[in-house]
């Protein structure tokens, strides 16, 4: 999984000393949302701290999707007028980022 047995341990290490801000935390970043888990099981973290981060860091996900689609609901129009434009410039910032992370991968090999 392209991971070294000492970046596990590191990763774990940390996850003992930050995990209840690292939930919460990660709940409200995609991608991370679905993985931060992971390492909560294998750290063993306790099932009710667990949950209570869980539930307020989704929380604050939810409000803040809500809001925006609240928010973004009056401006349907102007949306749809600049939709085109605002999915490539999601595409481009997607690409640029998945070639920075491409990047600092492979710089760290060397």
């Amino acid at each position: 999984m392209l991971l070294s047995r000492e970046g596990v341990e590191k990763a774990e290490a940390y996850f003992v000393r930050h995990g209840k801000t690292s939930t919460l935390i990660g709940r409200l970043v995609p991608a991370i949302r679905q993985l931060i888990s992971l390492p909560a099981g294998l750290a063993r973290m306790k099932m009710k701290d667990f949950l209570l981060y869980t539930f307020i860091g989704s929380g604050i996900w939810n409000i803040i999707l809500a809001v925006l689609g609240y928010s973004l609901y009056s401006q349907k129009e102007l949306l749809h007028r600049y939709y085109t434009e605002l999915s490539y410039g999601f595409l481009i910032l997607g690409v640029g980022f998945a070639g920075y992370l491409a990047y600092k991968f492979w710089k760290k090999k060397e």
